[in-house]
């Protein structure tokens, strides 16, 4: 197996079957290659891993970054989704306490903060879900063994985001 263009003279490796450490078969195999073509140059004998690690150098750079900013984001997400309930709770203090002193019990007085905690949430969430299925469309080609749209990665995402609605 070669990489590179072979008709074109100019290759980026070969590979080669072998057991053992690959420094111990570097005189031979610099050997053979001078054989075949004494103006070819070896700069480097790798196993396989090395080489496979190094093709995915960028790919897996570029994953890191997502994920962090992927994590950053759903933590600004949780942070923000606290804050706006917790600010609508605040604002309607005073009529969450008239409402108490009239005589609603404690399930109607958690069903009304519970409502628009939901409806919010819900506003959100449709959103969000709209923006991250055009964005994993786009970033589809860097996605591997997965789908763009994969339920279980969606599913675990918004999880957090509803333990945050629950505080």
């Amino acid at each position: 197996m070669t990489g590179g263009f072979v008709k074109s003279g100019f290759v980026h490796y070969w590979t080669a079957r072998i057991t053992g450490k690959p420094v111990q078969y570097d005189h031979e195999v610099r050997a053979a290659v001078k054989r075949i073509d004494s103006t070819l140059l070896v700069t480097g004998i790798l196993p396989a891993d090395a080489l496979i690690d190094e093709a995915q150098t960028t790919t897996r750079f570029t994953l890191l970054h997502i994920g962090s900013f992927g994590m950053m984001a759903g933590l600004l997400a949780g942070i923000g989704i606290y804050g706006v309930l917790s600010s609508a709770v605040r604002q309607r203090t005073a009529e969450i306490g008239i409402r108490i002193a009239l005589g609603a019990k404690k399930r109607q007085i958690l069903e009304l903060v519970l409502n628009e905690g939901f409806r919010l949430m819900l506003i959100g969430l449709s959103t969000g879900l709209a923006g991250s299925f055009v964005l994993t469309r786009l970033m589809s080609a860097i996605l591997v063994g997965t789908k763009p749209t994969d339920p279980l990665t969606f599913g675990w995402k918004l999880r957090p985001l509803g333990q945050a609605i629950r505080m």
